[in-house]
């Protein structure tokens, strides 16, 4: 791939994972299978009071890790702007991977991207499962869907941009 046809790849591959991220918000599983917040007062105010920024790890009747941020964080736009940039980075590196694949066929690429996206399922997520206590719903549908996303934006680059080699 020369320059040009890299960076276009790069913005595929980026747009593919942003729109499959939006598209997993609507899944049963991953962040759906989060409970909504509590309306407990007594417990907001006393986490508030605690910390205004930051992580939290409460180990009392329950176990929890509560990730803290002021009210005036939410911004529905910066989110989706931080997660397009994210999703633009990681279709970077996963063009920059693909692009020293060339040679391999179509499977053979798609079973290295499979590999690399078990490898981030096993060394982030089952890692957050198993000292965090992350829901097996959670766990297991984070991990499909990167899976799945990184499956999805690589066949996509490489149907795209990259002659097979068989």
């Amino acid at each position: 791939m020369n320059g040009w046809t890299l960076l276009f790849a790069v913005i595929v591959a980026g747009l593919v994972l942003f729109i499959w991220s939006g598209v997993t918000q609507n899944l049963p599983w991953g962040i759906k299978s989060v409970k909504p917040d509590i309306k407990n007062v007594v417990a907001t105010q006393a986490i508030a009071s605690e910390s205004q920024n930051g992580m939290m790890y409460l180990n009392g009747e329950i176990v929890a890790f509560v990730a803290v941020k002021p009210k005036t964080y939410y911004s529905p736009q910066r989110f989706f702007i931080v997660e397009f940039v994210t999703q633009i980075l990681a279709g970077m590196i996963l063009c920059l991977l693909l692009s020293q694949l060339f040679d391999l066929s179509l499977v053979g690429r798609q079973f290295i991207i499979l590999l690399v996206s078990l490898l981030i399922v096993v060394t982030t997520d089952m890692s957050y499962w198993n000292w965090w206590g992350f829901s097996h719903p959670y766990t297991l549908g984070v991990a499909a869907n990167k899976i799945i996303g990184l499956q999805l934006a690589s066949l996509v680059v490489s149907l795209l941009f990259m002659h097979t080699t068989s």
